[in-house]
């Protein structure tokens, strides 16, 4: 119904067989080029096919800060803080590549370790509630990504639901600390989880569900 009510985007939607025009590659694809032909274009301009004497030419070539997201092994960690990478992300893309992979929170104790205080690490994928950010930040994670919680909020506010979306996490870090007894977040460390038990067990599988 709510659909009903939006002929334009459903005209649209129907006309490109359900699949959404990128409308910032749109441009760069031949004149009048279907939703599918612009998504293939999209894929022939983004190989996914990066190896480690690509990243050692970005490093060499980019003077900022580099950061490289999917790190999900501790060998990986150690080659990326040899190249100078300044961050990495530990993330299995929400679980949407390998739904076997395992999850990034349990491979980032060894991936800290590997690497010490060498890199800067993100921990990225299936964060909902702020005490899956205090096990994050137990485990290692200097900072922690957050998608999907943002998401919903502006699914049903627009920016003032994503702000809201962050204030309840906020909320949510708050309470586990006192609940810990952990009064600074900078404090914690694995001294204050129970055992693996403490792990949420849906940290970066929620493609698969």
């Amino acid at each position: 119904l709510e659909a009903l009510t939006h002929p334009a985007w459903l005209y649209e939607y129907v006309r490109h067989g359900g699949l959404p025009v990128m409308r910032s590659w749109a441009p760069y694809a031949r004149d009048g080029a279907s939703a599918q032909e612009v998504a293939g274009f999209f894929r022939s301009q983004s190989p996914t096919a990066i190896t480690w004497r690509d990243l050692e030419q970005f490093r060499r070539l980019w003077r900022g800060s580099l950061l490289v997201k999917g790190i999900m092994h501790p060998d990986d960690a150690i080659k990326c803080a040899r190249l100078g990478v300044d961050a990495i992300v530990v993330s299995n893309h929400g679980g949407k590549s390998l739904d076997r992979a395992p999850t990034p929170v349990e491979v980032l104790p060894s991936i800290r370790a590997a690497v010490g205080r060498q890199v800067t690490i993100l921990l990225d994928s299936g964060v909902r509630r702020g005490s899956d950010i205090v096990v994050a930040r137990c485990l290692g994670a200097d900072f922690v990504l957050v998608g999907r919680a943002t998401l919903y909020g502006v699914a049903a506010g627009g920016l003032d639901g994503a702000r809201r979306a962050l204030q309840i996490l906020a909320e949510e870090i708050d309470l586990t600390l006192a609940l810990i007894g952990c009064p600074n977040f900078a404090d914690l460390d694995q001294r204050f989880l129970s055992g693996a038990g403490e792990i949420s067990p849906h940290l970066g599988r929620e493609a698969a569900e």
